[in-house]
């Protein structure tokens, strides 16, 4: 009786490639395509409502007062309405992106930050334009944790630094228009139409991301959801990079969920500690100025277009710092050029 064996297919050689074919690895290495500097413009640019949309409160700050009847420690806690929003929609959006994808959860950001932007111009109340503000900050928070991501993962290594940075610098760029816009909209329209105008920013920006921002790498890569294939594939194909390239295994849950609580393991626990510590004060500080400095001018005795020109100037030197910084770092080391930039940021 003759045995009967099981018949097998090699997987032909071009399918085997595919498969060994790392699209990260090929974005890493490759140099970067108009659609991959296109991203970076994308991302610039939301980085740059940012800017305008954390600033609004600070460049209306002396029309709010003046409207509502507030005292000094009013106006700061309403100043902080929408930072405690930024910092909950980062700390919220982060790990909800790496379960349900970038892309989705940006375009929910930006919904979240224009509805936030749109009722903050309809608001009554000193309370009602806070809770209003609180949602917007919910959606920048969101915004800064997925975009950032986005234009790290598709600018190559050689280019990332300065893709960061050209993206930093439009956070200032933002504040910096949007200052200019409002000594304009608020003798004109009032200062409602300063946050009027940003929802509609916003809402233009939810249809560049749908039409020009992808997914992930890593979320397609990782967690393979439906058609994960041909999307991968089409960002392939839309970055320059011909040929299919593989999945590979999706990350196990114990793999997933090691980003996070691995930054907090012996080896790394200071190194984090001190990392966030160091953000934090700087964060700390860079808002202080920019929300307060406007009003300030103002108390001081600056008219109000005057104060708000004042915190158009601050919104400038960091735009020109995130710039400079860009390039100094493509030639010096980056860590001794953040000392040195810190120093010089606390001195002055």
């Amino acid at each position: 009786m003759e045995s009967q064996t099981p018949h097998t297919h090699p997987t032909p050689p071009h399918q085997a490639a595919a498969d060994n074919r790392d699209l990260k690895q090929a974005i890493e290495t490759s140099r970067m395509s108009a659609y991959q500097w296109l991203l970076v413009a994308v991302a610039t640019f939301l980085n740059a409502l940012d800017g305008y949309d954390v600033l609004a409160m600070a460049f209306t700050a002396t029309s709010v007062t003046e409207e509502f009847g507030l005292s000094g420690g009013e106006l700061g806690t309403l100043l902080s309405t929408g930072l405690i929003g930024m910092a909950v929609g980062s700390l919220v959006v982060g790990p909800m992106a790496d379960r349900f994808g970038r892309q989705k959860l940006l375009i929910s950001a930006l919904t979240v930050n224009a509805l936030g932007l749109a009722l903050s111009a309809t608001a009554g109340s000193a309370l009602e334009l806070g809770a209003w503000r609180v949602v917007t900050g919910l959606g920048i928070g969101g915004i800064l944790a997925t975009v950032t991501v986005i234009v790290s993962e598709y600018s190559n290594w050689r280019h990332r630094g300065m893709a960061v940075s050209i993206f930093t610098a439009g956070y200032g760029v933002g504040a910096t228009l949007g200052g200019m816009g409002a000594t304009q909209l608020i003798p004109a329209f009032g200062w409602r139409s300063v946050f009027f105008v940003g929802a509609l920013l916003t809402v233009f920006a939810v249809l560049l991301v749908l039409a020009f921002v992808p997914e992930s790498v890593d979320f397609l890569r990782s967690r393979q959801p439906r058609n994960a294939q041909a999307k991968l594939d089409s960002i392939a194909r839309r970055i320059g990079q011909p040929g299919s390239f593989g999945l590979g295994r999706p990350a196990s849950i114990s793999h997933r969920g090691a980003g996070s609580t691995g930054l907090l393991e012996r080896r790394y626990r200071t190194s984090t500690l001190l990392l966030w510590a160091a953000f934090f004060l700087i964060m700390f500080g860079f808002y202080f100025a920019n929300s307060w400095t406007p009003k300030l001018l103002v108390e001081s005795g600056m008219s109000e277009q005057q104060g708000i020109i004042g915190g158009i100037m601050l919104t400038m030197g960091g735009t020109f710092g995130s710039l400079l910084y860009g390039a100094l770092t493509t030639k010096w080391n980056p860590r001794l050029t953040l000392v040195v930039f810190t120093v010089l940021s606390a001195v002055t």
